[in-house]
C-alpha cells in the first residue's frame, strides 16, 4: 500500500500529524490516546499497516480501505 494512501485515511479519520522523528511521521488519532509512527516511503509494507490499525484501535473497522 502506498503511504500516501495510508496519510489520507488517517486525514480523512481525522489523526494529526504532531511531528516528524528520522525517518517517519507520529499521528495521534482524534480521542489522543492512541498514536503510531507512519515512515516515509513510498511504499507501506503489509506489517507496517497492521502494526498502525493496531496502534490506532479506536478508529472504525475498515478505516484503512
Amino acid at each position: 500500500m502506498s503511504t500516501r494512501q495510508v496519510v489520507k485515511a488517517l486525514r480523512r479519520n481525522e489523526c494529526q500529524l504532531t511531528g516528524t522523528d528520522g525517518p517517519h511521521d507520529k499521528w495521534v488519532c482524534k480521542c489522543g490516546k492512541h498514536s503510531t509512527a507512519v515512515p516515509r516511503h513510498t511504499e507501506t509494507s503489509v506489517g507496517v499497516v497492521r502494526n498502525i490499525i493496531r496502534d490506532l484501535g479506536c478508529l472504525p473497522e475498515g478505516w484503512l480501505q
